[in-house]
């Protein structure tokens, strides 16, 4: 019996086996075999199931309940008050903000309101806080008018001191204290545009306070050309000519012009009150000109007709016609 051979080769291999599960890991005790039969799960607990699904409902109806909480008329946004404007109506306001829908208190977002309002042109702050159960309150700080433009014969816009165009002028509004600028023909601006530089709107706001005190008149209007030329147009009737003021360095070269013009008034040199007065042009600072209407020429005394005489009618001859008088031009802006 030992010595049958196949009873050593089944030996040897049982004994290699054995060697090699040595070097496997051990398998987990609660791990079942592969192959085996598993577990039986424990029986399902009817009271932890109710608990699960109670649970739930719970969560479901709280958030149907927030839901329409939010969404009740009670809590619908029926009262804004609206306070700081002076241009703006209420109702431009309330649109503005993007309250003129059905919103609730609790769905508004007070930040998002306030940017709504302030990329309007005509507010420069605003402020927007809600309370319960339907009240809003919209504290609102507005740019103020300095300035209007009118380009051509186009409406007039509101400007203020940044030079932004806020809005057409109303028919009949008054724009008393506003300084009146009278600009190019072409387009009209945009709500937001800026029509100005900032700095020329800025000097003519000075210059049209510092004029009574320099000569003693009231500025009428501003007149800007196509080429850039400023003019000024007093209540008297003439008219100071300053040139152009597009580039920085012309619009650096204003002040001493406007120096220029109280060098004059001071001196003597003109008389600011003479209704004869025309303009005064002191584009050049150093040099200014002054012009007048022609003085009247004087009306010569009638002289006696002298008694018709009969004459022999000879050939006709044709009667010379008179020179074209010159066509003005219209200078080319260099």
């Amino acid at each position: 019996m030992n010595g049958d051979p196949r009873r050593r080769r089944s030996r040897q291999g049982r004994d290699w086996r054995s060697w090699f599960g040595r070097l496997l890991p051990e398998r987990p005790a609660d791990r079942p075999r592969s192959g085996s039969r598993p577990r039986p799960r424990p029986p399902a607990d009817p009271a932890r199931r109710r608990s699960r699904w109670l649970g739930l409902g719970l969560a479901g109806g709280s958030a149907l309940a927030l839901v329409g909480l939010l969404l009740a008329p009670v809590f619908a946004v029926a009262d804004v008050h609206v306070s700081g404007t002076r241009h703006l109506s209420q109702t431009e306001v309330v649109h503005l903000a993007g309250l003129d829908t059905s919103v609730s208190v609790y769905s508004l977002d007070e930040v998002a309101a306030r940017q709504r309002l302030e990329r309007s042109p005509w507010i420069r702050t605003a402020q927007v806080t809600a309370s319960l159960p339907a009240h809003v309150s919209i504290q609102v700080e507005e740019w103020q008018p300095v300035a209007t433009f009118r380009s051509g014969g186009a409406a007039q816009w509101y400007l203020s001191s940044q030079s932004v165009a806020l809005g057409q002028v109303p028919a009949g509004a008054d724009v008393t204290g506003m300084v009146e600028i009278q600009g190019p023909p072409g387009r009209e601006p945009k709500p937001g545009a800026r029509p100005l530089e900032p700095r020329l709107l800025a000097d003519l706001v000075n210059l049209d306070r510092q004029l009574p005190e320099l000569t003693g008149q009231q500025v009428k209007r501003f007149e800007l050309d196509g080429c850039g030329n400023l003019n000024l147009v007093s209540a008297k009737g003439w008219t100071a000519l300053f040139g152009r003021v597009l580039t920085p360095e012309e619009l650096a070269a204003l002040p001493g012009k406007v120096t220029s013009l109280q060098t004059l008034a001071r001196s003597g040199a003109v008389d600011f009150n003479s209704p004869d007065l025309t303009y005064v042009n002191v584009e050049n600072a150093g040099n200014p000109a002054v012009g007048y209407k022609p003085k009247p020429t004087p009306t010569p005394k009638p002289t006696p007709t002298p008694k018709p005489t009969t004459t022999p009618r000879g050939p006709a001859t044709p009667t010379p016609t008179a020179p074209l008088a010159p066509q003005l031009t219209v200078p080319v802006c260099a």
